[in-house]
């Protein structure tokens, strides 16, 4: 019963951080630009998918699957500032609202193409 306890505990914090750290990106983000960047979520999912990516393809360890994305998410988001919203000489507020709506659907389109719709879960040596 302790353990249970302990390792609920631990999840809720975990998840909790997960959720903080998002939030403050939001408000970044917003106090930078004054635009409420809605393709974020997805930039998120791409980070974990671009863990899972190369743990059940490659097989790399998990240690360095981590690395990977934690170098491949902000190229990815640079990419897309660099191919969207950067062109755009004066942008108001409505059109980079379409703009990160654009590709928040096109984010989780391409995901979805790449990776099926279905759960992936991290395969442990054990069978657990």
């Amino acid at each position: 019963m302790q353990f249970e306890m302990l390792q609920y505990t631990l999840s809720g914090l975990s998840s909790g951080a997960i959720y903080a750290l998002i939030g403050i990106g939001f408000s970044i983000i917003y106090n930078a630009t004054g635009i409420i960047n809605f393709a974020q979520g997805e930039f998120v999912m791409l980070g974990g998918m671009l863990k899972v990516f190369p743990l059940e393809l490659v097989k790399l360890p998990i240690w360095l699957a981590i690395t990977c994305a934690v170098a491949a998410s902000p190229l990815a988001a640079l990419l897309f500032e660099r191919l969207t919203i950067r062109p755009l000489r004066r942008p108001s507020a409505i059109n980079m609202i379409i703009i990160t709506i654009g590709g928040s659907i096109l984010i989780r389109g391409l995901a979805m193409l790449l990776w099926g719709k279905d759960t992936h879960k991290e395969e442990r040596p054990n069978g657990d």
